[in-house]
C-alpha cells in the first residue's frame, strides 16, 4: 500500500492494519522458534541430602515407583511395574505437574547397580527428554542420596518457555529431597 493510500484511510483502519502486522510478525516468530532445533546442552537440576538410612533401604525405597507420591511434590500417579524395584529395561508412566504444567513420561530403566546407582529415560507428552540419576553413596552413620534431573526441550520456543517455568521445577526437586528425608527418617518408617 502505497503512502498516498495510508494518509486517506480512517485512524481506526490504520490501526487495525497495525495491529493486524504486528500479529503476523509474531506468529511468524513463534513458527520460526518452534522449528529450530533446541540447545544442546541439556537443562541440569541436582540436589543431595543425608538420610539417617542405610543405603539398601534408601535405594529400595527410591527405586519403587510407588513410593514416588510419598515423597515428590509433582507426581500424581504411576502406572505399570510401581511395587517393587524397578530392574534394567522394566517400565513406569508417571503422570506428574512439573512447574505448574501436567505431563506424563513413560520412563525405562537404564542403569541399575544397587545399592549405589540407579538411572530412569524417558520422553514426555510434549517431545522433551530426560534422564533421573539416583546416586548414593554410604557415610558412617547415614546415606548421602543425589538426585539428577537432566532434560532437553524439543525446540527452542519449548526452550524459552521452560525458562518461565525452571525456577519452579528447581524449587519442587529441592523439596522432593526435604520430603524424601522427612518420610525415610520417620519414626514410623519401616
Amino acid at each position: 500500500m502505497s503512502l498516498r493510500i495510508m494518509v486517506g484511510l480512517s485512524p481506526a483502519f490504520r490501526r487495525m492494519l497495525y495491529v493486524a502486522a504486528v500479529l503476523i510478525l509474531m506468529a511468524v516468530t513463534l513458527v520460526a522458534l518452534a522449528l529450530l532445533p533446541a540447545p544442546v546442552e541439556p537443562v541440569r537440576i541436582h540436589n543431595a541430602v543425608e538420610i539417617g538410612r542405610s543405603p539398601d533401604s534408601v535405594f529400595s525405597f527410591v527405586t519403587t515407583p510407588a513410593t514416588w507420591p510419598k515423597w515428590h511434590p509433582a507426581t500424581l500417579s504411576v502406572e505399570g511395574m510401581t511395587h517393587h524395584t524397578l530392574g534394567v529395561g522394566e517400565q513406569v508412566t508417571e503422570d506428574y505437574r512439573s512447574g505448574g504444567f501436567p505431563n506424563r513420561t513413560r520412563w525405562t530403566v537404564v542403569q541399575h547397580e544397587a545399592p549405589r546407582r540407579w538411572r530412569i529415560e524417558g520422553r514426555g507428552k510434549f517431545g522433551e527428554r530426560a534422564s533421573i540419576t539416583y546416586t548414593l553413596v554410604p557415610t558412617p552413620t547415614s546415606t548421602r542420596f543425589e538426585r539428577e534431573l537432566r532434560y532437553r526441550m524439543p525446540n527452542r520456543l519449548a526452550a524459552w518457555l521452560e525458562l518461565l517455568i525452571r525456577g519452579r521445577v528447581t524449587e519442587e526437586s529441592a523439596l522432593a529431597l526435604r520430603q524424601l528425608k522427612s518420610v525415610l527418617e520417620a519414626k514410623t518408617f519401616q
